[in-house]
């Protein structure tokens, strides 16, 4: 995320899509909320394990939520404090209120694992589903609201279930449509001036209207991103071998994977919902779940099960995730992590740079990791 921030050597796979359509850069914000809700599963789990209270654990939960929310407002202050222009959505306030919704439902919902146990016959098959059964009709009930809005629901002067970028679109017949009802609602809630003002759409189809990638209404699918993530910290719990463990995430890859083939009709926009990182559409959740869940496999199997590799330098940059996210945005235009000029002609220097800036904050990550300092919420 850190490279793709600072500019990612200005190469066009690591900028994000200009609607339609993955790239890198597009999927580093799902898979860190879709491992947030790994976390979240094992913390939860260990937290009742030592007779927590359930009221404790989502009051623990609102209180983190709350502060990523708000440390996500103080950051966007630092490209413009001006209150009736500050832009209120964003990747932190994302995160939170995703982390909410479904820490809320592992809070009160949860297995204890003292009670899980393997069921026996078909059922076995099954069971980290079955032991999250009331979660994934709660949550199955969310996705069915968001996608039935998004494909039905009537915007004045757009198409019934728009869900393009407006301006050029359309040859212009949708002009003040960004985003269809996802942005209708980001623009009542907060008000056009208080969401972001340069979607990744402009220098394509010249849109007239703002547009946040970290709106209100894409929270919904965030939190199906967090809940997939759960699923696998749920693995974990009532699997013990590691044969069942990958057996079931490889299961959950395909799975994502195949759903997301039939939505997207194996198109990058003919299909009904297509892969939109700015809408946070519900085939960009499974399409970027998918991945995660074939990446987290092979990962356990060559860190965890097979001792292959110990995780460095990635295990100590996780480890101060958000102190690293919030300090590369604050340093971003400051020496040593920017400096200009630089030659714009090729991608040398750029790369170099951005390189160089990401490269400094997994050294800070690995200093604090020796120190045993940890910084998080």
């Amino acid at each position: 995320m850190m490279f793709v921030n600072y500019g990612g050597g200005k190469y066009s796979i690591f900028e994000h899509s200009a609607w339609n359509g993955l790239t890198f850069a597009d999927v580093v914000f799902p898979w860190f909320a879709w491992i947030m809700g790994v976390s979240l599963a094992l913390s939860v789990q260990s937290q009742l394990r030592n007779s927590i209270s359930r009221k404790k654990v989502f009051v623990k939960i609102l209180l983190r939520s709350l502060l990523l929310i708000a440390l996500g407002i103080v950051l966007n202050s630092f490209k413009n404090n001006d209150i009736n222009r500050l832009r209120i959505p964003g990747v932190l306030q994302r995160l939170g209120l995703a982390f909410l919704i479904v820490g809320a439902l592992e809070a009160f919902l949860m297995t204890p694992q003292n009670l899980i146990t393997i069921l026996q016959g078909r059922a076995q098959l099954v069971s980290d589903v079955i032991y999250g059964w009331k979660q994934w009709i709660l949550m199955m009930c969310i996705v069915l609201v968001h996608t039935f809005v998004v494909l039905f629901a009537k915007v004045e002067g757009c198409p019934r279930g728009y869900m393009g970028p407006g301006g050029l679109d359309l040859q212009g017949k949708a002009v003040n449509c960004t985003g269809g009802i996802t942005g209708l609602i980001d623009r009542a809630v907060f008000g056009s001036k208080h969401i972001y003002q340069h979607p990744t759409s402009y220098h394509v189809y010249h849109t007239a209207v703002p547009f946040d990638p970290e709106g209100l209404f894409g929270t919904l699918t965030t939190a199906f991103n967090v809940f997939l993530g759960v699923c696998a910290g749920r693995i974990m719990m009532v699997y013990s071998s590691s044969l069942q463990r990958n057996v079931r995430w490889l299961a959950f890859s395909v799975l994502c994977a195949g759903v997301t083939f039939v939505l997207i009709s194996f198109s990058k926009d003919e299909g009904v919902i297509p892969i939109n990182k700015n809408l946070w559409s519900l085939s960009f959740v499974l399409s970027t779940s998918s991945m995660a869940f074939a990446l987290f496999t092979i990962l356990y199997t060559n860190i965890d099960e097979k001792k292959y590799w110990s995780g460095s330098p990635f295990r100590q940059v996780g480890r101060n995730a958000i102190f690293l996210y919030i300090g590369h945005i604050v340093t971003k235009n400051t020496f040593p992590w920017n400096w200009s000029p630089i030659d714009h002609t090729t991608h040398a220097q750029a790369l170099w740079m951005n390189a160089w800036s990401t490269i400094l904050w997994v050294i800070v990550a690995v200093i604090m990791d020796c120190c045993n300092i940890f910084i998080t919420i």
